[in-house]
Parts: structure tokens; C-alpha cells; sequence
């Protein structure tokens, strides 16, 4: 039939039944590796199963002082990657970029989100760490009222999913986006949390520059809360993290679309924030 570069040419030339005579006539090991070219391989990289179930913590805290609050969290950032065995990685998110034009109740939050393996060993490591408490009462003292349940309103305790390229275990500056969405009721809200699942692996699989994912169910599916805490089950983020800050630009205009036309929201433009950071990033 010719050399590979006319191939295409001579399989228009030729019927099914040539085709199929000529294959048939093929040795047994030659039309094995024929059907293996045919078949299409796996892509390397991450798969929708590679999703880690983890117990997290998320503070959006109220600072009065937001240069000292992100000096404190990036201290305790190290220390916790480094001596609880049960904590993989911490992002100090900091405050949203100003090249995004946050929203004037965002411009003096600070950001944070950390996970441990599981609730009992986020107990037995990092709520008995000296240093730890002592942060909290150093972090306090920036506080924007100093009622915690007031300055740290929008922070989140409990189960939490992570996605990471493989291999990847990143220390150092990384962009991340953070998006908050209030889905129509809370069986949307679950609904969404499925689909981004899915498509976080795929955007993971076609894009090696998103390095993490991180998704935070609404309180109601996952949520480590006090009975008396707030218990809005709309409510879910996304967090993605990337390694330049041109392909987290690009998703954030590409994101949200599909969400909208699934009636998993019902007005874009209230019930979608996604806010920008350039972030501090800290892996075993």
C-alpha cells in the first residue's frame, strides 16, 4: 500500500472490502500491533479518582493591619508544613490583587486555606500546637473588631477535595483564583460541587499550568460547624491555583457559563465572585 506519507491516499483508493481482506490477511502479531495504534492511549496526568477527600480549613479574616496578618499566617504556614506530619500542604492566599479590582468589602481581608489528612489528625496535631495558639493570639490582635466570629465571617472548618498534577508538590509563589458561588438551593449546590469535579479534571488534564484544585462543599454537605454557626447550604468555592498568572487570567474569563444555562444559579452576576491572589504556596 505505500510508504506511511501516502497512506492516507491510498486508503481512499481502496474499498472496505480490500481493506478488510487486507488486514485479514495480515500475520496475527502485525494485525495486534495494528489494533494497538488504533486504540487510543490514556493522556498522562490527573483522572476524576486521583480526587483527595481531606479535612481543611479556609479563614477569610477582617484585618486591621493586613501586612501583619499575612506576616503572622506565613510564619505559621511553615511551621505546620513542617511539623505536623498530617498537614501536606498550606496556601497563604493574602489579599486579592488590586489588578482585579476587588470589591471594597474585600480590600482588607486576608485569605487562607490549609489541609490536614482527616478531622482527627487536624485535632491530635495542629489543635494542640503551642505555636499555633499562640499565633491565634498574636493574629487576634489585628483583627478588624476582635470578635472572631464577627472578623472571620465567610471562614469555613471541615471536608474539603483537592486535585494536584502529578508529581507536583510546589513551594513559592503561585496565582491562584478563588471563586464563590450561591447556587439556587442546596441541591444545586451539590449538583455543581459533581460538575466541578469532573471539569477541573479535564481543564487539569489539557492544561499542566493549573497545578491544584480545591473544592469546598456548602456547609450543609461538609461543614464542621458549631449548632449555633451559620449553616447556608448554597454556598461552595473553588480554589485553583496556577504556576503564571496569564493562564489564571484565562480561566477566570473562560469560567461559569455552562453553570448558569444548568440552572444550577439563577443571576451571574450576584451569585458568582471570583477574586484574584497572588499567593504563597507551601508543600511537604
Amino acid at each position: 500500500m505505500g510508504s506511511a506519507g501516502s497512506l492516507p491516499s491510498e486508503i481512499d483508493k481502496t474499498s472496505e472490502d480490500d481493506l478488510r481482506k487486507a488486514f485479514e490477511d495480515l500475520p496475527e502479531k502485525n494485525r495486534q500491533k495494528l489494533m494497538a495504534a488504533m486504540t487510543p492511549k490514556p493522556k498522562p496526568g490527573v483522572r476524576v479518582e486521583d480526587w483527595i477527600e481531606a479535612f481543611g480549613v479556609f479563614d477569610r479574616f477582617h484585618s486591621k493591619d493586613v501586612a501583619t496578618t499575612k506576616k503572622l499566617m506565613l510564619a505559621d504556614a511553615q511551621i505546620q508544613v513542617k511539623e505536623e506530619a498530617g498537614s501536606p500542604w498550606f496556601i497563604v492566599l493574602g489579599a486579592p490583587s488590586s489588578d482585579s479590582n476587588p470589591p471594597l468589602n474585600e480590600k482588607e481581608r486576608v485569605y487562607w486555606l490549609a489541609t490536614h489528612r482527616s478531622k482527627e489528625t487536624y485535632q491530635a496535631q495542629h489543635a494542640s500546637r503551642q505555636s499555633s495558639k499562640t499565633c491565634f493570639t498574636e493574629l487576634m490582635k489585628t483583627a478588624k473588631s476582635g470578635h472572631p466570629g464577627k472578623d472571620m465571617t465567610g471562614s469555613y472548618r471541615g471536608l474539603l477535595y483537592y486535585l494536584e498534577q502529578p508529581g507536583v508538590q510546589v513551594s513559592g509563589t503561585l496565582y491562584v483564583l478563588l471563586t464563590t458561588v450561591r447556587a439556587r438551593d442546596p441541591e444545586s449546590a451539590d449538583s455543581l460541587l459533581e460538575h466541578w469535579v469532573d471539569e477541573n479534571a479535564a481543564s487539569m488534564l489539557d492544561e499542566p499550568q493549573q497545578l491544584q484544585c480545591v473544592l469546598i462543599p456548602s456547609v450543609l454537605f461538609g461543614g464542621d460547624v458549631p449548632d449555633a454557626g451559620p449553616k447556608d447550604g448554597r454556598v461552595l468555592r473553588m480554589v485553583q491555583v496556577f504556576k503564571s498568572a496569564s493562564v489564571m487570567k484565562a480561566f477566570k474569563g473562560s469560567q461559569g457559563g455552562n453553570w448558569v444555562d444548568n440552572g444550577w444559579i439563577e443571576d451571574p452576576y450576584h451569585d458568582i465572585a471570583t477574586l484574584e491572589f497572588e499567593s504563597s504556596h507551601f508543600a511537604k
